[in-house]
């Protein structure tokens, strides 16, 4: 007699426990938003890219017409190569987090696929993961003994590294546009603002 296939499920889901499961799926919605908040951000940018290209001088424009140019051409190359970095980076985290959303869909099949006759006896064919919480340093130790190990570490570390730095690529973007373009007052203000809301950017690099 064949199994259903929510029977089969049912039987692949129960080889891991409630808590690796919950984790599995926490982390899947924090990769789903990790990937869209990249590619926003990487949208935006790119938006953002033909707005300060069409603010260059233009070597043609500028010998027929040598008029003085509102900003510095320097802090508009700096801008845009800070937006080339944005781009690239948000583009790399989103591809990291696409790739651990795999990975973790496939986590009870590869964990099925490593118990395949790995069972102890009296076990019914099944291989029971139990831990004690007290005993677990992490959740990424849980996690590398469920499959989530090697490559796959790179993938959620590269992610949250690349999303970071993009998004301080971002931040300094904006305040070498406020600095360039608006009064002192308001770029000490947005500066002073800056550094606050960017603190826990800093911090997710390295906790």
């Amino acid at each position: 007699m064949f199994c259903s296939d929510t029977d089969l499920s049912s039987k692949e889901e129960s080889q891991l426990p409630g808590v690796i499961v919950a984790t599995k799926d926490g982390m899947i919605a924090s990769f789903t938003t990790m990937a869209v908040v990249a590619t926003l951000l990487a949208s935006t940018e790119g938006v953002f890219l033909s707005i300060i290209k069409s603010s260059l001088p233009n070597p043609s424009s500028a010998q027929s017409n040598p008029s003085p140019e509102p900003s510095s051409p320097t802090n508009l190359r700096a801008m845009v190569i800070l937006t080339y970095l944005a781009i690239v980076l948000n583009i790399g985290a989103s591809w990291s987090a696409l790739r651990m959303i795999d990975i973790l869909g496939k986590m009870t099949f590869l964990v099925a696929k490593q118990t395949v006759g790995s069972s102890p006896e009296g076990s019914g064919g099944e291989k029971t993961y139990l831990f004690k919480l007290d005993e677990v340093r992490d959740v990424a130790e849980v996690m590398r003994k469920h499959g989530i190990a090697g490559i796959w570490s790179f993938f959620s570390w590269h992610c949250v590294v690349s999303l970071c730095l993009g998004s301080l690529c971002v931040i300094a973007q904006i305040l070498l546009y406020i600095w360039t373009n608006e009064d002192w007052r308001v770029s000490i203000v947005v500066t002073l603002l800056a550094f606050i809301t960017s603190t826990p950017i800093f911090l997710s690099l390295f906790l």
